[in-house]
């Protein structure tokens, strides 16, 4: 009896890891304007108690030329590009705690940016495979540093090279910005007026801070970089705004009293 509930037991840890839901990465497909730049987001789904994982990206360097990477809603993603110039680069993540790490689904594993060179009409795959770096992905169990191997699935992306449609050019037409009021306050904002709706805002300030809202606020001093990009992912804007906070408070610090000297 013993021998056949261990083997019972057996087989349905071996079911359970084989009804683990793979992991799912979508790569969109984009289309870019001759000579402009684009960003290509790799999406997640089903990202569930993911441990680590890791695999590799190709695309075509005479259409696409890679131009560096941008880190979105999960940390400490891990991106080798010595190989880039030959169309490849290695993408490496791991929870460090051991415990696994969920994500709702659509959410960006890691923005990769390019710039087009190729002509128009010109596709380029951008797609995830186990060359040079093999695809491995872990799920964590409940017992730390304990992981499940669990299959990866891809939609895989491309970009697109389109001759410029016009569009109206982007403008910021007027913007609020309200500094702090003192020294390490976070009460500053920023509120912007534009003359386009369908558009994405990238934000990024002091201490990690990201955002991809129009408007942001509870900010502290310092300058805030933002990228406006079109539903094509095409740079519209780049421009920078600063949140100032006054200057020290004069203190005394010493008073010196000198006695005249009159004349009687």
């Amino acid at each position: 009896m013993k021998a056949i509930l261990l083997s019972l037991c057996c087989m349905l840890a071996t079911l359970q890891s084989t009804l683990a839901q793979d992991l799912i990465l979508t790569i969109p497909q984009k289309k870019v304007a001759v000579d402009d730049t684009l960003s290509v987001e790799i999406l997640t789904a089903d990202f569930d108690s993911i441990a680590s994982t890791q695999f590799s990206i190709y695309w075509d360097t005479s259409i696409i030329q890679y131009t560096g990477f941008r880190i979105n809603d999960l940390d400490l993603v891990a991106v080798g590009d010595s190989d880039a110039n030959d169309g490849t680069i290695r993408v490496s993540w791991f929870d460090i705690e051991g415990v696994g790490v969920s994500l709702a689904d659509n959410q960006v594993f890691v923005s990769l940016q390019f710039k087009a060179v190729g002509e128009v009409g010109d596709i380029s795959p951008v797609h995830i495979d186990g060359i040079p770096l093999a695809i491995q992905v872990f799920k964590a169990t409940p017992e730390p540093f304990v992981f499940d191997s669990i299959g990866l699935v891809v939609e895989q992306g491309s970009v697109e090279i389109i001759e410029q449609m016009p569009q109206d050019t982007f403008e910021i037409l007027s913007s609020d910005i309200m500094d702090v009021p003192c020294t390490d306050s976070e009460s500053g904002s920023i509120n912007l007026e534009t003359n386009q709706v369908d558009v994405v805002y990238d934000w990024s300030g002091p201490n990690g801070f990201i955002s991809d809202m129009q408007n942001i606020e509870n900010l502290i001093a310092g300058e805030y970089m933002l990228t406006v990009l079109d539903s094509l992912g095409m740079v519209l804007l780049d421009t920078t705004f600063i949140i100032s906070q006054p200057l020290n408070a004069l203190e005394v610090i010493n008073v010196d009293v000198m006695a005249s000297a009159c004349e009687s």
